[in-house]
């Protein structure tokens, strides 16, 4: 047992604020090594153009991806990543990195409410996270610059969210009204 359960910390314990720095620092070490070694795929052509244009000229081409019906947070995000790197490709894998990594404590987040709903293991937390950073197809999708880590977040986000928020009415005398945190989760599924 790494560290007492019942210690304040990040993600239920500081044990877990441990495991979240080293799974931090595994996925980096798994995922940013040779980022520009994989041809250009034809999906980040397109994105990293809608980026592009975005970038040149936001008020005409703000929503250029409802052209495709896709939506554009997405789009945005890698118009300000741009700035990251001289190279677009570079900058947008670069971003779905950042993306991906913020999934690592979210997955934590997630598996310690899902423990202090159920009883679970602690354990389930860093065992899900290490099992997402090994998994070769997240992995592929991380490193190149694709919607798929941004939606990966974002599902993970809203499961921690609408756990959290069915403890948090489940725990009160007075249950609120679910109006205000269907409508937060709401937007942030976008």
């Amino acid at each position: 047992i790494l560290v007492d359960a019942h210690v304040p910390g990040l993600f239920g314990g500081t044990g877990q604020t441990v495991w979240c720095l080293a799974l931090m620092a595994a996925y980096f070490v798994l995922r940013l090594p040779h980022l520009r070694d994989l041809p250009v795929f034809c999906d980040e052509a397109t994105y990293l153009r809608w980026a592009q244009l975005i970038r040149q000229d936001p008020l005409h081409n703000l929503f250029i991806s409802m052209e495709d019906a896709k939506p554009p947070l997405h789009y945005w995000l890698l118009a300000m990543a741009r700035p990251l790197h001289s190279d677009p490709v570079y900058a947008g894998r670069l971003l779905s990195v950042l993306l991906g990594a913020l999934t690592v404590p979210a997955i934590l987040a997630f598996c310690a409410e899902l423990a202090s709903l159920t009883g679970l293991t602690r354990f389930l937390g860093p065992l899900a996270a290490a099992f997402m950073i090994v998994c070769p197809l997240v992995a592929m999708n991380q490193r190149m610059a694709l919607a798929e880590p941004l939606l990966l977040l974002e599902a993970v986000a809203i499961a921690w969210l609408s756990l959290h928020f069915a403890r948090r009415i489940r725990d009160t005398a007075r249950p609120r009204t679910p109006a205000t945190d269907a409508n937060f989760l709401g937007l942030l599924w976008g």
